[in-house]
């Protein structure tokens, strides 16, 4: 039973009886080899993997399962949950990482490889017991007048620029604020200050400002 073996003896003719007799009760997700009908016979091994219970968190929605599977991936394929590129999935308090393949899937998106210091340690064969998934929202952003979308998780406007690599300088002007929380469709506006130079008494003070 789930790789722990046990010797037992019967007078039970069929594997269903053996089962009942060890107390054994099965569930329509559990696997069983062979058949509950087969004879049993001296020296009969019966394999029985019991399925494990899996909650899933996505998009509002709290989703129970029972599965044979380990795979994150897998299992929220099985339940018809369809992720986006930058969408995060996240194994018992743990970030997967984007963008790399799943080890038993061959499919890409998220990797059973996980991020340093997001949780308690886990063994990536362990089945999950919580899976949530946080969906990436578009921005858009325009940078000194140039506009461009942002697909992110972060929950700050200041978060998502850091992630998408955007420098900002203490007197560039963000709106709205960096601390504001991400929205779907929002717009950010960056106005750029500009490096200057100021001379005084021989030494030069180097600041940025905004244009006049």
């Amino acid at each position: 039973v789930n790789g722990v073996a046990y010797t037992v003896g019967t007078h039970q003719t069929t594997v269903a009886a053996v089962l009942q007799d060890a107390g054994i009760v099965l569930r329509p997700e559990d696997a069983l080899a062979p058949t509950p009908d087969t004879l049993v016979t001296p020296g009969l091994n019966i394999e029985v993997l019991t399925a494990h219970h899996v909650t899933v968190q996505v998009d509002g929605q709290v989703l129970e399962t029972r599965t044979l599977e380990s795979a994150p991936l897998t299992i929220l394929d099985s339940l018809g949950v369809r992720l986006g590129n930058a969408d995060e999935v996240i194994v018992d308090g743990r970030s997967l990482i984007p963008g790399q393949p799943l080890a038993n899937t061959g499919r890409l998106l998220a990797s059973s490889q996980l991020v340093p210091g997001a949780g308690p340690s886990r063994d990536p064969k362990d089945p999950p017991e919580l899976i949530e998934v946080r969906r990436a929202v578009m921005i858009t952003v325009v940078d000194e007048g140039t506009p461009f979308t942002l697909e992110t998780i972060q929950p700050t406007i200041g978060q998502a620029l850091y992630e998408a690599g955007i420098v900002l300088y203490l007197g560039d002007s963000v709106q709205p604020p960096l601390y504001t929380r991400v929205s779907a469709g929002m717009t950010v506006e960056i106005h750029r200050s500009v490096p200057v130079s100021i001379a005084v008494d021989g030494h030069t003070v180097r600041t940025r400002t905004f244009r006049g």
